[in-house]
């Protein structure tokens, strides 16, 4: 493990976080920033950073084959501070709402600097009509635009503040620091992808027609859930619901012939799973 400048990070946490069972192991770097582990059950095992969570890097383990797996990871301590302010927290917050979706590029108000925000998908095609917001936790406001006809949403913020950015339902897709001067015109281009589906929301109970094969797009994160029965067998065509922590949404799939229901979930929710028995 290194930094920006690619030099080993010395006595830094890693941890491996089994998925489906939260099982952790802990280990700190040496001198060479190498850490090592042996993983002899689990599947699917997410990787932390001084509490950070990589979410590009899972290591997965084959039951039928013993190998030797190697990553090097790039650390920014400075980066990850800063996200760990975000929060995906926002049903308490009681925040003030502040529509700029008429703004257009110009001069900005005295104290105020500019932004604006391209979204494109993966291929770099233009994103219209997307709803972006702009979230000052200190101030607890949130800035609300749209991308216009070339893909751009404009903002006019106060300046000396931390502001988080969403992109429609992912959140805290990117941030702006607190140094851009008065009158500054910033730009900024953020990457969203829907997925290939039809989500249909009934009174808070969302359902979700996924077409495969699933490509994993950066605005959601894909989640397998496979249901067993006491004796083992699986346990096929039945409902599985999550509700979502601290909100009234309910996620609900039926589970395929191998007892497996997918979901497709916004980042940094907790959900509760619930069956019929």
């Amino acid at each position: 493990m290194g930094d920006v400048n690619i030099k080993p990070i010395a006595n830094i946490e890693v941890t491996l976080q089994e998925q489906s069972t939260q099982q952790q192991m802990k280990a700190r770097t040496n001198s060479n920033g190498k850490v090592d582990f042996i993983i002899t059950k689990g599947k699917n095992w997410a990787i932390f950073i001084d509490g950070y969570k990589y979410e590009q890097e899972v290591i997965e383990r084959d039951d039928e084959a013993s190998s030797t797996l190697s990553l090097y990871l790039t650390h920014n301590p400075a980066l990850n501070e800063r996200m760990k302010k975000q929060t995906f927290a926002r049903a308490n917050l009681k925040l003030k709402i502040i529509d700029q979706s008429d703004l257009s590029a110009g001069e900005t108000k005295p104290g105020h600097f500019e932004i604006e925000i391209k979204v494109t998908n993966s291929a770099g095609r233009l994103q219209t009509e997307k709803e972006v917001h702009v979230l000052c936790l200190d101030n607890k406001t949130m800035y609300v635009s749209f991308t216009n006809d070339k893909g751009v949403a404009i903002f006019q913020l106060p300046t000396r503040q931390f502001y988080d950015i969403d992109v429609e339902e992912q959140l805290n897709a990117s941030f702006i620091n607190n140094d851009l001067p008065n009158g500054y015109t910033f730009y900024k281009t953020l990457v969203y992808d829907t997925y290939d589906m039809d989500e249909q929301d009934l009174q808070d109970t969302i359902t979700q027609k996924i077409r495969l094969p699933l490509i994993k797009k950066n605005s959601r994160a894909p989640y397998d859930l496979i249901m067993k029965r006491s004796d083992g067998s699986k346990c096929s065509n039945e409902p599985v619901y999550l509700n979502e922590v601290n909100s009234k949404k309910v996620y609900m799939a039926i589970t395929d012939s191998n007892g497996k229901a997918l979901f497709i979930l916004p980042f940094g929710k907790k959900y509760l799973v619930n069956f019929n028995f």
